[in-house]
């Protein structure tokens, strides 16, 4: 392809949507995003789809409608887990006025169920988060959607991919990850560049296995993306 997708920041997004010589497709997959970016929604995290259909990592025949419920549903909080968000609207755990309220809340030593066990916050983001939004692009967002990218990537200018959260660094645990730097890096053929590595680095050597097995399940859209454009 021609040009790249890029990932960013909400505000730096928006700077460059003013500028009126920008050749960008912006795609705001913010859960409030403005009525003409509706298509964008199914990018969303937070989207329920009609039936469960996102296999749960970790919880074997349990399934859920969003990628948002099951991130939210792992979470430990006060050493419970919410199941009940699987079928139901995604929220957060804690909600902001209960981190507010928290003594001594460190959103980076959250910690997430994983089968019998517990993992730290980047862990839970490869196990986790990472093959539950990948099986949203590989299953669930329309193709039809997915050609309109590449069609504007291949013929006309960049692809802007940006919601709320700023941190494009999954292994930045300071503050929340942003799905967009992973639709950018799908788009864009860098999955395999900016995952694995870092997966072979902090994940231990069985739980990386889990880990190459799920991305091996879950790249069949992305690989006939990119061999139709090599």
């Amino acid at each position: 392809m021609t040009y790249l997708a890029l990932s960013m920041s909400r505000q730096d997004a928006i700077a460059m949507m003013l500028d009126e010589a920008s050749s960008c497709m912006m795609v705001d997959s913010f859960n409030g995003a403005p009525a003409n970016m509706r298509d964008f929604r199914c990018f969303n995290p937070f989207t329920q789809w009609p039936e469960p259909s996102i296999p749960v990592p970790g919880q074997t025949g349990l399934l859920a409608r969003s990628v948002e419920s099951i991130w939210q549903g792992l979470k430990l909080v006060n050493g419970q887990t919410d199941f009940d968000q699987f079928l139901g609207p995604p929220h957060k755990r804690p909600s902001d006025a209960e981190r507010r309220r928290l003594h001594g809340y460190c959103y980076s030593d959250s910690r997430f169920a994983y089968g019998d066990r517990s993992l730290n916050l980047l862990s839970a983001r490869l196990l986790i988060y990472l093959p539950t939004y990948l099986f949203l692009l590989d299953r669930l967002v329309p193709e039809a959607l997915l050609r309109q990218l590449r069609q504007h990537l291949e013929q006309t200018g960049p692809v802007l991919c940006y919601d709320w959260d700023a941190n494009q660094n999954i292994a930045d645990t300071s503050s929340s990850f942003s799905h967009s730097a992973i639709l950018a890096n799908w788009l864009n053929g860098m999955l395999e560049q900016q995952y694995l590595p870092l997966a072979k680095q902090v994940l231990t050597e069985s739980d990386r296995c889990e880990f190459d097995a799920s991305m091996g399940t879950l790249l069949c859209r992305y690989r006939a993306f990119h061999q139709e454009n090599p």
